[in-house]
């Protein structure tokens, strides 16, 4: 009889300490998943959480840069901005291929649009390749006579001053604008800048209420609190069954 108490009293035990562990889990999880239910009416996900935050899953990650130099300026793409310098001046999800002044006009280049901005940032025109060229470009690069070209699979195209009419253009008339690493301190004005715009508050709480907020392992951990909630149900059913024994 003892024998039993003494085993009784130790299921006791360790089911206590485990409810308690788990059950800080589940308000967690609780908290967060109902903040998450209500992120469109309290607009979460149109607001962004200070980059100094413990911002984890995919927001930690550092995304790679893609620049180009424009006379004295750094034109740069981050995951889906373009930066002039450390101010963005649009969003695209296509990859930046070049950028160069010229006529102007700052002139960018992506996969799918040419972008045309006046020497303040400013926007002047969007130009989609769709439209004139027989598929997406690769490179950018400037004639002898200083018009804009682009390559387009392994052919050459040139534009007049309206760059809505391209000819075929021989290779060897083109300098070729190439990538290049910008200075430190613009890369690192760049990361600050876009983490400062990089997690919404309904995408810090997605990563709260997953366990992602821990990092690659944080899912594991969420299964691992699943399991033990799982055995605090099977265990208390244990425990209840046990009394009327």
């Amino acid at each position: 009889m003892a024998k039993r108490s003494k085993k009784r009293h130790s299921l006791h035990r360790w089911h206590r300490y485990l409810g308690l562990f788990a059950g800080l889990f589940t308000l967690w999880i609780t908290l967060s998943g109902i903040a998450l239910n209500h992120s469109a009416e309290l607009a979460f996900d149109q607001q962004y959480a200070p980059s100094n935050w413990l911002l984890t899953g995919n927001s930690i990650e550092a995304p790679s840069i893609i620049a180009y130099k424009s006379a004295n300026q750094w034109i740069s793409q981050l995951n889906d901005r373009i930066y002039r310098d450390t101010q963005e001046i649009t969003v695209s999800n296509s990859p930046l291929i070049g950028a160069i002044n010229l006529q102007q006009m700052q002139i960018v280049a992506t996969t799918d649009s040419l972008w045309l901005f006046d020497h303040s940032g400013q926007l002047i025109e969007q130009i989609d390749w769709s439209l004139m060229l027989p598929a997406n470009p690769k490179r950018l690069g400037i004639t002898h006579e200083k018009q804009l070209a682009i390559q387009v699979a392994n052919e050459w195209y040139g534009t007049d001053e309206t760059m809505l009419s391209w000819q075929p253009i021989p290779q060897q008339d083109i300098h070729i604008v190439q990538p290049a690493q910008p200075p430190q301190i613009i890369i690192q004005q760049l990361l600050d800048a876009y983490n400062g715009k990089s997690t919404t508050y309904e995408q810090l709480l997605l990563n709260l209420h997953t366990g992602r907020i821990f990092g690659e392992y944080g899912a594991y951990l969420t299964d691992l609190i699943a399991l033990i909630l799982a055995t605090l149900a099977i265990s208390g059913f244990t425990v209840w069954l046990r009394r009327w024994q």
